[in-house]
C-alpha cells in the first residue's frame, strides 16, 4: 500500500502521462493528414470543386501556394 505522501506524486503521474500520449497521437493523425492530402493533390487532376485553401490550380493540377 503506498503512503498518502507518494499518492499524489503517482497520481500526477498517472494523468500527466495519457494526456502526453494523447497529445502525441493527435499530432501524428494531423501530419498523416496532412501528407495524404499533399499526396492526392499531387497526383490527380483538379477536378473543378472549390480550391482547396493553400492549393493553386495549375494546368488542371492542386499546386500547394507557400502565400496562404
Amino acid at each position: 500500500m503506498m503512503s498518502l505522501a507518494a499518492g499524489h506524486s503517482v497520481r500526477k503521474l498517472v494523468f500527466a502521462n495519457p494526456s502526453s500520449v494523447a497529445e502525441n497521437e493527435r499530432d501524428r493523425i494531423r501530419e498523416r493528414v496532412r501528407d495524404a492530402k499533399q499526396h492526392l493533390a499531387s497526383q490527380r487532376p483538379y477536378n473543378g470543386s472549390k480550391r482547396p485553401i493553400g492549393f493553386d490550380v495549375v494546368d488542371g493540377r492542386l499546386v500547394p501556394n507557400a502565400n496562404d
